[in-house]
């Protein structure tokens, strides 16, 4: 399988518009792999999903691709780029990161010869943090002024790879992946909402069954509660009507899986953050010459995370001791 993303995520610009539909073969079952293979039961699953996974493996190629070109992740870059400046707040604090990385560490141990460099994608995730300091007040310096600090931590070197080509290519299928897991979320929550109103349904009908056979002979109530359970069992009955018969399980994940693919920009997708940091990492809503404004990229995904994320080569001189 991962031959297969080398192909689809590996094409030069005059491919680029064009894929293989041998290879577009290869990426439906992956989709259906990674979703639900019963759905392989549905007459023209292949052709139902086609569009769609055309669609999220060429959004995926534009998404990765957009990343600019990776920076060095050295000491004297961490200086003079404002992001890795941002993001390694010591040159102590970045060796310690890239030391202890366990996908970086993994990668150098699995090559021989490790490589001259390690391109890999540098994620962290941002934290603000509000309070109260000093600040400048129409030209005066004042207490107790609301501030909000940036810091990031958890970082992660994702796809480590001797390459920056080899990099992109394993980050599209990660970007794939996240899609399909996204489908998957969707499918599992329409299998869990079905199972769960079908237990409500046999849960009321058993308590009105009860009430028709072994009612008292004078509780007028008794009446009133009838008529409640039965109107939460047509309720419930309406919600099963919209999910569609239990014959239409299948239907319905191909459905969902071909919907999530088709719209795979919602799902995971970029957008550029702009802060303006001084050197205490205090957000201003301003730029100055104290605090610059900073272009930080972040991933999104429709689970409402986000990370920031930033291209790097780590120079051999900087990889992990124990590879």
């Amino acid at each position: 399988m991962f031959k297969l993303f080398a192909n689809i995520f590996d094409r030069d610009d005059a491919n680029k518009s064009r894929l293989p539909e041998s290879l577009i073969k290869d990426a439906i079952e992956r989709a259906v792999d990674g979703t639900d293979p019963r759905v392989r039961a549905v007459p023209g699953y292949a052709r139902t999903l086609k569009r769609s996974v055309i669609h999220a493996v060429e959004y995926v190629i534009q998404l990765v691709d957009s990343l600019p070109e990776p920076v060095p992740l050295t000491h004297a870059a961490r200086q003079d780029h404002p992001v890795l400046g941002a993001l390694f707040y010591s040159a102590a604090r970045l060796d310690e990161i890239v030391g202890r990385d366990a996908e970086l560490l993994k990668f150098c141990r699995t090559q021989r010869p490790v490589p001259a460099a390690v391109t890999a994608l540098l994620v962290a995730e941002k934290t603000e943090k509000h309070g109260f300091g000093f600040g400048l007040l129409n030209d005066r310096l004042v207490k107790d002024v609301a501030q909000t600090t940036i810091s990031f931590d958890q970082h992660r070197l994702l796809e480590p790879a001797a390459s920056e080509t080899e990099t992109r290519r394993l980050l599209k299928r990660r970007a794939f992946d996240i899609v399909l897991s996204t489908a998957l979320s969707q499918v599992t929550e329409r299998k869990e909402e079905r199972s769960a109103l079908a237990e409500r349904k046999r849960l009321l009908r058993c308590k009105l069954a009860i009430l028709d056979r072994h009612g008292s002979f004078s509780n007028p109530a008794e009446a009133a509660e009838q008529a409640q359970l039965q109107a939460r069992l047509d309720a419930i009955e309406q919600q099963l009507s919209a999910l569609g018969p239990s014959g239409s399980v299948l239907p319905g994940t191909l459905a969902t899986v071909a919907q999530v693919l088709g719209e795979a920009e919602r799902h995971v997708w970029l957008e550029e953050s702009l802060l303006c940091l001084d050197l205490r990492y205090i957000l201003h809503a301003k730029p100055s010459p104290t605090a610059p404004q900073i272009a930080f990229r972040e991933v999104h995904d429709s689970a409402a995370r986000q990370s920031t994320v930033q291209m790097v080569t780590i120079p051999g001189e900087l990889l992990p001791a124990g590879a």
